[in-house]
Formats: C-alpha cells, sequence, structure tokens
C-alpha cells in the first residue's frame, strides 16, 4: 500500500520485486467508506460521482454469512442479509438490487457506507 509511512522506501521496495518475480503491484490504501482511519496521500476519485459500478458484478460474503453490499464494508454494518437464511438469489434482486437502484438514482447517501465511500469508481 502506498502511504505517508512507506513512501520514502517504495522505489527500492518495487525495484526489488520486479528484480525478483518480475512484476510488483502498489495499491492505494482504502479507509473503507469512512469505517478506518484514511491513510491515502491523494483522492483519486474521480470529481463527478456516479453509480458504483461494483454492484451490477460482485456479491460479498463475510466469514459469518452475511452478506453485504460491497467489498469496502469489512464491519458488516449494511447487512442485506445471510446465506443459509435467504435465498442467494432474494439477496441479490431485492437487497442488493435496491442499492443499485439508489445508485442509479444518485441517492448514494440513502445508504450509510455509500454516501462516504471513494472507492465507487473502481471497476
Amino acid at each position: 500500500m502506498k502511504c505517508a509511512q512507506n513512501l520514502a522506501e517504495m522505489e527500492a521496495w518495487y525495484d526489488q520485486w520486479l528484480r525478483a518475480v518480475g512484476s510488483a503491484v502498489i495499491a492505494g490504501p482504502s479507509d473503507f467508506a469512512g469505517q478506518i482511519p484514511d491513510m491515502a496521500l491523494a483522492d483519486m476519485a474521480p470529481p463527478k460521482r456516479v453509480a458504483c459500478a461494483r454492484l451490477d458484478s460482485r456479491m460479498t460474503v463475510l466469514c459469518d454469512g452475511r452478506v453485504v453490499s460491497c467489498e469496502q464494508d469489512v464491519l458488516g454494518r449494511q447487512s442485506m442479509g445471510e446465506i443459509g437464511k435467504q435465498p442467494v438469489q432474494q439477496i441479490w434482486k431485492h437487497a442488493v438490487g435496491a442499492v443499485r437502484s439508489d445508485h442509479q438514482q444518485g441517492h448514494w447517501a440513502k445508504n450509510p457506507l455509500c454516501g462516504p465511500c471513494r472507492e465507487w469508481h473502481r471497476p
């Protein structure tokens, strides 16, 4: 992760792994929609908010079986249902579908984690 604490060693780290294995990836940190302290050096979100692209293609299931609106909800604050208690198709169409609908209408703030999220533009 690229953050202020490791910026000075970033280039040497990257070069070392390029030599060792032929590739390296440096990703920016996430604050998981404001749930943890922000460590990013800069906000990389585009200036104009649009619907989250991930809501159409991903279903995130936590280790306890709860389905959350997306992978940014690491604390399970925006639970959509629970595997084994509701059919997956029902959770996807109705619960997650309602969040998709809110996003399509520009109402991201209706969902507590969607409003502060800065990862909505990621594929």
